[in-house]
């Protein structure tokens, strides 16, 4: 099936649900939500009769308001069940808010129940209602932030959909001449395009489980595996010829010129993370997140050509780095007011202690190795990661989906190109570049 096809057909899957989510009720209208400076809503309803029409009507879809309702209703009102809030009073079906939910001046409790709210909220007075009600429930205070309120026991289980492109990790291996000319400095005139081995967007994958220990914060793992690969190869006829930009210069077979050549480059990482996530703020309409932990990673480029020359001659070369080191982040969300659609952003920094190893091999048919060369250097390899896209889920906040785009730099590294270059200047001070990565996350989640 063709690659292009399906990667399509993905994308425009992940963006129809989106937009289905955007369709549904609004959930957090009209910006007022978020400000955490309200004073107390006041409210007659029981706490069994406000949690009882708050799940029968849930605003959210997603971890800020299902997060035990009840256990902090109880924890703030003494255990009664039919208590009523902190500071209630009587109001017009029990729902007199003071003005604290934004419609108009305060009237929301005068108005009939599916009211327009004369468009001050961007909803109905009943959504209003909802969205300060179960931000009250979850936040008694009347502060609406800074109270964690997390469910106490549970497990997510994900999967992300990644189609990343390497960048900045190119090799430059061949280019084409106005004939066969001693490769002295400044001989030979190009003909043509340097050939290029540069991969394109290819498909990995991370898959996780995170275990919800507190209300706060969770135990978190997930595994992420990228490969990519970029072949190329090209002729000439005579009298023009092709020159290796890879053989070394001062080797047995210094023409280094035929009329056909091919390369090869394949390129691959994984990753290990262990760690925890613990809440650094909930508020009624967003919430930030910190996570730490320990990151294994591992990356790998391979690199091969092959020229016409002396009935044959190759270059191989392989770089592996495998590091461990602390990880650290942030992570955050807000609701859109369209439905369950939010946006969500997340940074990274992992700092991998590792070593890279990397090995220089040219040989031909008939003299056999004529190079061998290599090198093992420690390493501190900074690997930051940025994402940033739109999330939703379903009622009850069971089933996510998310989808952004992700930016991620693997610093210090050492790449092929440059070593390529100082294996053939004899001189390995300064190979000390960078190898990014950047394209589409598609997510999925189920927490049970």
């Amino acid at each position: 099936m063709n690659r292009a096809f399906v990667v399509s057909s993905v994308v425009w899957g992940a963006l129809g649900l989106l937009a289905d989510c955007a369709s549904g009720q609004t959930g957090c209208a009209g910006g007022a939500c978020d400000d955490a400076s309200l004073a107390p809503v006041v409210s007659s309803a029981s706490a069994g009769d406000a949690i009882s029409a708050l799940q029968a009507t849930p605003s959210e879809s997603n971890d800020l308001w299902y997060s035990s309702a009840w256990d902090g209703l109880q924890g703030q009102n003494g255990g009664s069940s039919g208590a009523a809030l902190p500071g209630s009073a009587a109001g017009k079906d029990g729902t007199n808010w003071g003005g604290a939910c934004a419609c108009n001046d305060g009237s929301c409790g005068e108005q009939a129940e599916g009211s327009s709210c004369g468009g001050a909220c961007g909803g109905t007075c009943s959504e209003c209602r909802r969205n300060r009600a179960m931000a009250r429930l979850l936040h008694p205070s009347g502060c609406g932030c800074n109270q964690c309120r997390g469910r106490l026991m549970g497990l997510e289980l994900f999967g992300e959909y990644l189609y990343l492109r390497p960048r900045d990790a190119e090799v430059p291996y061949a280019v084409p001449i106005d004939g066969p000319i001693a490769p002295v400095q400044g001989n030979g005139i190009q003909i043509g395009d340097t050939r290029v081995t540069d991969m394109d967007y290819r498909s990995g994958f991370r898959v996780g489980l995170n275990a919800v220990t507190t209300q706060c914060g969770r135990v978190t793992g997930q595994w992420t595996h990228y490969e990519s690969r970029d072949t190329d190869q090209f002729a000439v006829t005579t009298p023009d010829v092709i020159r290796s930009l890879v053989t070394h210069p001062l080797g047995d077979n210094v023409a280094s010129d035929g009329l056909q050549t091919s390369a090869q480059y394949d390129m691959d990482f994984d990753l290990i993370d262990l760690g925890m996530q613990t809440a650094l703020r909930r508020c009624p309409c967003w919430a930030a997140d910190f996570f730490w932990g320990v990151r294994y990673g591992q990356l790998n480029q391979e690199f091969g050509s092959d020229i016409d020359v002396n009935g044959g001659t190759s270059v191989n070369t392989d770089i592996a780095f495998n590091g461990t080191g602390p990880r650290v982040g942030l992570m955050g969300q807000r609701n859109l007011g369209w439905g369950s659609l939010y946006s969500f952003g997340r940074g990274e920094a992992s700092f991998l202690l590792g070593n890279f190893n990397a090995k220089y091999v040219e040989q031909d048919q008939f003299a056999g190795v004529l190079v061998n060369s290599g090198i093992d250097t420690g390493r501190i390899v900074p690997e930051l990661e940025m994402e940033l896209g739109l999330g939703c889920g379903t009622p009850g906040g069971r089933f996510q989906l998310r989808c952004g785009y992700l930016v991620s730099a693997w610093l210090n590294a050492l790449t092929t190109s440059d070593f390529i270059n100082g294996v053939q200047q004899n001189n390995f001070n300064g190979l000390n570049d960078g190898i990014t990565f950047d394209g589409l996350v598609i997510r999925t989640e189920a927490r049970f």
